[in-house]
C-alpha cells in the first residue's frame, strides 16, 4: 500500500495500513510517499549518522550482527539509502513470526525495525533506491531470509516492570484493528496488493490468513 507523507515522513492519511493509492498519486501530493511492510517482510533501518557511528557503515553492520548474533548478508539485502544517509535492508520472515517493532534495539544506537501491519518506510526525494529497486513492488520480491537466531534475539523479551493485563491483544494501534463491516474490503485490497507486488498465491494466502487473526475483530 502506498499514501503521502510528509518531509519529516509523517502519514498525511488515516487509515494508512489500507490505502489504495498507486506510487504515482501518492507521489504526487507531497512528493514523498509511505510503503507499507507487507507481510513476510521485515525492514532494518540502520541510521549510521547517528553516534558513535557517525557514517560508518560497516562499524555498525558489525555491531548489529554481533547483537543478532547471526551473519547478515547485507548487500543482498539492501532496498535504498535514506535522506539522512541511514539505509534500509529487505529481509523474508517466516508469516506467523511475531517480531517486534523497535528503535534502538538490542543496545544498538541507530538499529530500528519496521514490521508488517504495524510499520512503513517512506521514500521520495532524496532517497536513492539501490538496484533498479521499485517501491513498493520490489518489497515482494527474492529478498535473503533473515537468519533464524536473528528472529529469536529480536523476539527477546525486554526486562520491564510488570504491567496489568491487557483485554486487547497488543497487535499495534488501534488504527491497525480491522472492525466488522470493513474486513472483507481490506482483505481484498490487501491481497490485490501483494498480488501487484508479485507475491505467489500461497503467501497471499498465508499473509491474508495472519491478518484476519491478528487485525480483524472478529475473525472471519
Amino acid at each position: 500500500a502506498c499514501f503521502p507523507v510528509t518531509k519529516d515522513k509523517k502519514a498525511t492519511v488515516t487509515g494508512w495500513q489500507s490505502a489504495t493509492m498507486t506510487p504515482e498519486e501518492a507521489m504526487a501530493k507531497t512528493g514523498m510517499m509511505g510503503c507499507t511492510v507487507p507481510p513476510g517482510r521485515i525492514i532494518i533501518d540502520l541510521d549510521c549518522y547517528k553516534n558513535p557511528w557517525n557514517g560508518d557503515i560497516e562499524s555498525m553492520q558489525d555491531a548489529v550482527s554481533s547483537a543478532l548474533g547471526s551473519v547478515i548478508p547485507w548487500e543482498r539485502s539492501l532496498l535504498q539509502t535514506t535522506l539522512s544517509g541511514g539505509r534500509h535492508y529487505c529481509f523474508k520472515v517466516p508469516y506467523e513470526a511475531d517480531i517486534p517493532q523497535g528503535t534502538n534495539l538490542l543496545g544498538v544506537n541507530g538499529f530500528d525495525t519496521r514490521v508488517s501491519l504495524k510499520g512503513y518506510i517512506a521514500t521520495g526525494e532524496g532517497y536513492e533506491l539501490f538496484d533498479d529497486n521499485e517501491l513498493p513492488f520490489c518489497l515482494g520480491g527474492d529478498w535473503p531470509q533473515l537468519p533464524s537466531a536473528a528472529i529469536a534475539a529480536l523476539q527477546k523479551p525486554k526486562e520491564s516492570p510488570k504491567e496489568s493485563p491487557q483485554k486487547e491483544p497488543p497487535r499495534g494501534a488501534e488504527g491497525d484493528i480491522i472492525k466488522e463491516g470493513a474486513r472483507d474490503d481490506t482483505l481484498f485490497k490487501l491481497g490485490c496488493t501483494m498480488r501487484r507486488q508479485g507475491f505467489a498465491m500461497d503467501e497471499i494466502y498465508a499473509a491474508l490468513t495472519r491478518v484476519n487473526q491478528d487485525r480483524c475483530r472478529p475473525p472471519l
